[in-house]
């Protein structure tokens, strides 16, 4: 991908965390009735990996970190990660550096790492029910 076009996209991702973080901040997902439901779990009645995630990011704009984690522990523990990524991808335009960001190896961790989680976080047996929202 050309270098501008990574730049481009790292301010639209990091754009849309701030302005998708305000609203967040803002209205509470439990309580505003304007987020839409998860498609996937009204159809199937499990929990998609994204179940919860706007709750969860209310909570840690909040500063509710255990709620965050009770509600979707792996958008707790991948948006640091995220974010530091998107930084990353920023200071290396300005520095004219790429760090090698999401090679296709991390690519393939990611899918395996979400796809792992949903199945657990939908079998009904403990410990794997806390990761339930």
């Amino acid at each position: 991908m050309p270098k501008k076009r990574r730049l481009v996209w790292a301010l639209a991702a990091l754009a849309a965390l701030l302005i998708g973080g305000y609203i967040l901040y803002r209205f509470d997902p439990g309580q505003s009735g304007f987020y839409p439901k998860c498609v996937f779990h009204e159809i199937t009645g499990l929990y998609c990996p994204g179940c919860g995630a706007a709750r969860a990011f209310h909570a840690l704009i909040h500063g509710d970190f255990l709620a965050a984690l009770d509600l979707n522990p792996l958008l707790v523990i991948a948006l640091p990660v995220i974010i530091v990524m998107i930084i990353l991808e920023i200071v290396g335009y300005f520095r004219d550096r790429r760090y090698g960001l999401f090679p296709m190896w991390q690519a393939l961790a990611l899918v395996v790492v979400i796809v792992v989680y949903t199945v657990l976080r939908n079998l009904p047996i403990e410990p794997f029910t806390y990761l339930a929202p």
